[in-house]
């Protein structure tokens, strides 16, 4: 049908009815359109209508930048607030700017009012911005580097984020937004050799490019110098604005350097800014959803800038009238495009109808469920549809491959079908079979026009959305476990803990290497070669400024490894000792397939990670085994450890067992009685809790039911220890923080696991390597995979402005939620040096809060107040009570309140980045945009090192990298709690890293599985190879290459990392391919168990350990057939090379005796 003879008003398509009835038509794919909502979250929920009807693959399948066939414009922050701003939004506005502007078309661009009428650069100066490169294009280096800083990307040492890029010698990488991945464009002199995209984890290329457009990354770049100047002083003088601060911020904007505010004086760079529009194609489509809420929300919008701005002039800013920035008029630049309405209730007068409208009846009617069959509803709809002929569409939210709902849709033998998500859904429907899809509706839809969409969400609730996965992720080269900080202690495996100098180039008889530095108690040094940099590892465990240094060739380094190694021992003996005296019970009597069991799990508000599957799959077995369970989950406040315990709960309950959940303060069991309550409503299960917060007639009739077998699942504090606590049928205790109860507790506990399955939840993460080295000791499930977040938390940084903090509590209290504010001191202080400048103290950032906000009602909570008190004041922050909470950062963090979603952090400079991140980690658990401030003083200058940190925070809004950092202490409490040591102090003896080998050493012979003892051969070779600083700049990722090279276990991933460092910074100098010949040599001593090797001109010495793998009749055949070695004393060889002078190939001579030594192994 084409698109003119649609009628132009459209009733009644509610949510994504419109979607299908647009596609189904065959609209949407015969060209561009845009489809325009009133605020941003029905933005999202249109674009996940349309991605579901017309697939996610890109219009042109493997060109890594074509465009998706569905694109959603999100919408800026105010123009007036002073902040600097979440990049990645910037960052998708310019990108679809460069598809519209290059013709790279979606089908359907969904955009809410806000984001369309935000005007942004001239399409001119955006061509001019741009660059186009390709293998062939002379293009000099230094002008493409100067042309990307002019297109606003920043320079970093290695590129992983949007927006930036990095040179290393004839490499440049630049990570452009449109595309996946960063791209990396090879030189030869003056012209582009190669463009590669790469992977940002591995550094590995994975797809050449035969051109590469690099486009602008934010609208803060200068598209017109000349004018900048008039237009800035003309602003200064209407805005009474002081000159010298004028003529600073011309200084800057001239030298492209980033300042706070920036983001609000877009028209000081660019003398004309247009809408939107002007970048759409003449014959865009355009449809407006409720046209009455878009001038709604398009007038507040006008109202609520015209107030920010009214506010800065107040204050003597810099402020552009709005009509500067925002498009005023009514038709928001679309007057000239063929333009739809959309309504979504019933049309005036009804009862006539005419060619100006058509009417939807898109109502899905579901039926009501029978008690105990949650999924009969499901069926007999589908059913019906089945009987009539049609072709019905099951949502799910999960993969189908894995969805609970769809394996019972296939016990019951529906005829099902799964085509692949990237293709447009009405494309592919068969009569007579349910059609499963991925997909994301809040209702399903069915008419005679359209096939009929159900969802199930509409059955078991609004799940939370993943968002698209962010493309740039730290990589495992920078993980804190391979750095090495200068200054820093480090754990050297045979003389202890050092202090960490520096690398440095030395030459000792004459042949340069690379050599680490180490300085020991009374001031002794070790230069330790490069090659051995596998034997060093950060030492974390303690403070640093409370270690003791080692003795450089003393004894009390193996005494101290000893004793830690002894009483890791007794401990792990207890674990196993425990582990086998656990009695044998009956199974539950229930499978994990049970259509009951997995109607519970499709009621769960989110997607499970990968772990929280794993842990969940791991406590199910072990229900259903022949033993009680005793299974620790490990995982950081938010991950989804409480989830893994409601499915244990259920499935005991449902098994007719009972369920008891120990929590260590009334406010985890408030909040988890919230929790189970809300979980379980709608299933057979009652849930009931003890506290001192309830009423002795309540806890007298509770405790009754407990005893009679009523209620399933009791929740309390120690108080469930107490003596008159019987339950009729236990089967399950859940202790949540068990490290938080006190020893005659615990005691209380193991009187309580006799017989029964215990689930322990923990919040301090463990490392996966101790897990793995607990195998048979402990069983433990770790939750280390983030979770997926519907909307990633916005998160800005800024100078402390009262209108920014008004305005972010304003917010969050208009749509009914709540607010942290975290601030560093109890008390108040004042700052040493010039200026004095003083830090407010908790009461005091609430009394100044109270004053700019007066209308929300606030509360004070730090660790210094009464604990009933403190109790109180949480208690009513959890139950809605207090809008506002201002707080230091140790009240309370492990709670999960929804309705928190802004986060205020006063002095945000005074706090680790690790802080930070689990400080933000507080906001954004449910499906509502969170957002988090961190302010710094008023005008505090921003340091290079203060603004990488600020800007880590932005980058990454989703967690991953940023959990690794934030739960690298936490990892070292909790391998303490694991094993009882968390008083003990072993772990600051020896480090981290020593106390997990020595852990995964006395459990691998307590389960007479001892590891075999790795050599590290020791090498000398008058052979000076090494990465030079002109080849790798950065001495810590010359580090970080020499620790990798020296752990490499064999030659294939010798030569895979060789292929990525050639990738990232170009063929190795001679010195380079030398070291890399060596590393290989040394990995082939390894595998004979050589101790040492000589390389001395042309003589070749092998040194041999006493347990080596060499069989000598073999290595004496192997002689007699012409292999140039003889034994030339105990447990060595040695060998002449004859015929190679250069040393390039004498290490290959000599590799390749080594390779025939290597076929006389045992």
């Amino acid at each position: 049908m084409n698109s003119r003879d649609l009628p132009r008003d459209l009733y009644g398509a509610q949510e994504g009815a419109f979607v299908a009835f647009w596609t189904a038509r065959g609209v949407a794919p015969q060209g561009f359109t845009l489809l325009v909502t009133a605020d941003e979250a029905r933005a999202q929920e249109c674009f996940f209508a349309c991605e579901c009807a017309l697939g996610r693959g890109p219009v042109t399948p493997g060109d890594p930048a074509a465009a998706p066939r569905v694109s959603w414009l999100p919408s800026p922050e105010s123009c007036y607030l002073e902040v600097l701003s979440d990049p990645s939004v910037l960052h998708a506005r310019m990108s679809l700017l460069a598809q519209l502007h290059f013709g790279n078309l979606p089908r359907v661009l969904v955009a809410s009012v806000a984001a369309l009428t935000r005007r942004t650069l001239h399409r001119a100066v955006f061509d001019a911005l741009c660059v186009l490169v390709g293998p062939g294009v002379r293009f000099p280096l230094a002008e493409l580097g100067r042309r990307l800083l002019e297109a606003g990307y920043a320079r970093a040492e290695v590129v992983e984020d949007e927006g930036t890029f990095a040179q290393r010698g004839q490499v440049l990488d630049v990570f452009v937004p449109s595309l996946p991945s960063p791209a990396r464009i090879t030189y030869f002199d003056d012209e582009i050799e190669h463009v590669h995209l790469f992977d940002a984890q591995t550094q590995k290329r994975y797809l050449p490019l035969g051109e590469l457009t690099i486009h602008p990354v934010r609208e803060t770049v200068l598209g017109d110098p000349a004018g900048l100047r008039e237009r800035l002083y003309r602003l200064a003088d209407r805005s009474a604005f002081p000159s010298t601060k004028s003529r600073l911020i011309l200084e800057r904007i001239e030298a492209g350097e980033d300042f706070f505010g920036m983001e609000a004086l877009v028209p000081l760079y660019h003398e004309h800014l247009v809408p939107i529009a002007d970048y759409l194609p003449p014959a865009t489509k355009v449809v407006l959803e409720n046209p009455d809420a878009l001038r709604f929300a398009h007038q507040q919008m006008l109202a609520e800038e015209g107030a920010r701005h009214d506010a800065r002039v107040a204050d003597r800013m810099l402020a552009f009238p709005p009509e500067d920035c925002l498009l005023t008029g009514d038709d928001w630049g679309l007057g000239g495009f063929d333009t739809w309405r959309m309504f979504p209730g019933v049309p005036p007068g009804a009862d006539g109808r005419d060619e100006d409208f058509v009417e939807l009846d898109c109502r899905l009617h579901v039926p009501q469920p029978a008690h105990g069959e949650p999924l009969e509803p499901l069926r007999e709809l589908l059913r019906g549809h089945l009987e009539a002929g049609r072709s019905p569409v099951f949502l799910t939210v999960d993969d189908p491959k894995h969805s609970a709902i769809a394996k019972i849709l296939e016990e019951s033998r529906f005829p099902l079908r799964t085509p692949p998500a990237e293709e447009p859904l009405f494309d592919l429907l068969e009569p007579g079979t349910v059609t499963l899809r991925r997909g994301h509706l809040r209702r399903g839809y069915d008419s005679l026009d359209l096939p009929p969409v159900i969802t199930e969400e509409e059955f078991f609730g609004v799940k939370s959305r993943s968002g698209t996965a962010r493309k740039g992720r730290a990589r495992p080269a920078l993980a804190s476990m391979e750095a090495l900080v200068e200054g820093e202690p480090v754990v050297h495996q045979l003389h202890g803990v050092g202090l960490f100098r520096g690398l440095f180039r030395e030459s000792p008889g004459g042949v340069a290497g690379d050599y680490l530095l180490l300085e020991y108690d009374g001031g002794d040094r070790l230069y330790l070669p490069v090659y051995r940099v596998s034997q060093l590892s950060p030492y974390r465990g303690g403070p640093a400024e409370k270690l003791k240094l080692d003795k450089l060739g003393g004894k009390t380094w193996t005494a101290t490894k000893k004793k830690v190694s002894g009483r890791v021992r007794d401990l792990a003996e207890k674990l196993l000792q425990s582990a086998t005296m656990r009695e044998s019970r009956p199974p539950v009597a229930l499978s994990p397939d049970d259509p009951m069991i997995l109607s519970f799990s499709a009621t769960f508000p989110y997607e499970e990670t990968a772990d929280q599957e794993r842990a969940i799959d791991d406590v199910l077995a072990d229900l259903t085994g022949d033993k009680p369970m005793d299974r620790l989950i490990c995982g950081d406040v938010g991950y989804g450890k409480t989830e893994v315990a409601l499915r244990a709960a259920f499935t005991m309950v449902a098994g007719g067992r009972q369920v008891a959940l120990l929590a260590p303060t009334t406010l985890l069991v408030e909040q988890h009685l919230r929790t189970f309550s809300e979980r379980m409503s709608g299933f057979p299960v009652k849930v009931a809790a003890l506290s001192r917060f309830t009423s002795p007639a309540a806890q007298k009739e509770t405790l009754a039911q407990v005893a009679d077998g009523r209620v399933d699942i009791l929740i309390g504090t120690h108080r469930l220890l107490s003596r008159d606590v019987h339950f009729a049928r236990l089967g399950l205790l859940i202790v949540d923080e068990e490290q938080k109860f006190g020893v005659a507790q615990k005691e209380q506990f193991r009187f309580w696991k006799s017989g029964i399955d215990v689930l322990t939840l923990s919040a301090t993460p463990i490392p996966r390597t101790l897990q793995m080295g607990l195998v048979g000791l402990r069983e433990i499930s770790l939750i280390n995979t983030p979770p997926q977040e519907r909307l990633a938390v916005r998160t800005f940084v800024a100078p402390m402005d009262r209108n920014v903090v008004r305005e972010a509590i304003l917010r969050e209290h208009a749509r009914g939620g709540q607010v942290f504010v975290v601030a560093p001191r109890v008390g108040a202080t004042t700052a040493t040096g010039a200026g004095g400048r003083v830090t407010h103290s908790v009461e005091q950032w609430a009394e100044m809060i109270q004053e700019w906000v007066p209308t929300v009602r606030l509360a004070v909570a730090h660790g210094q107040m009464d604990a009933a008190r403190l109790e109180r004041v949480m208690l009513d922050f959890l139950h809605g009570a207090v809008d506002v909470l201002v707080s230091t950062s140790i009240v309370e963090s492990g709670l999960d309140i929804s309705r928190a979603n802004t986060l205020l952090v006063m002095d945000s400079h005074l706090f680790g980045l690790a802080q930070l991140y689990q400080l933000r980690g507080r906001v954004g658990r449910k499906n509502v945009r969170a957002y988090a401030y961190f302010f710094l003083p008023e005008k505090q200058t921003v340091t290079p090192e203060a603004r990488r940190r600020l800007l880590a925070l932005q980058r990454h809004t989703q967690l991953g990298s940023g959990f690794a950092l934030a739960s690298e202490d936490l990892e070292i409490r909790g391998a303490g709690e694991v094993l009882g040591a968390k008083q003990s102090g072993m772990m600051a003896q020896v480090g981290f890293e020593t106390y997990l080998e020595i852990v995964r050493q006395v459990a691998a012979e307590l389960r007479d599985e001892p590891l075999p003892v790795e050599n590290d051969p020791e090498l000398h070779l008058d052979v000076a190879a090494y990465f030079s600083e002109e080849y790798i700049p950065e001495p810590a990722e010359r580090l970080i290459w020499y620790r990798r090279l020296a752990l490499a276990p064999d030659l294939e991933t010798m030569a895979s990392l060789k292929e990525v460092l050639t990738d990232r910074y170009g063929e190795p100098e001679p010195e380079g391919e030398l070291y890399f010949s060596m590393m290989e040599l040394k990995v082939l001593a390894r595998a004979i168990n050589a101790v040492g090797i000589g390389l001395l001109g042309s003589r070749l010495t092998v040194h041999l350990d006493r347990n080596t793998r060499l069989d000598p009749a073999k290595v004496t055949a192997r002689m007699q057939q012409g292999l140039p070695f003889t034994f030339s004393g105990p447990q060595r060889l040695s060998a002449v090379l004859t015929g190679a002078t250069e040393t390039p190939a004498r290490l290959e001579l000599a590799m390749n005796h080594l390779q025939t030594l290597l076929s006389c192994v045992t």
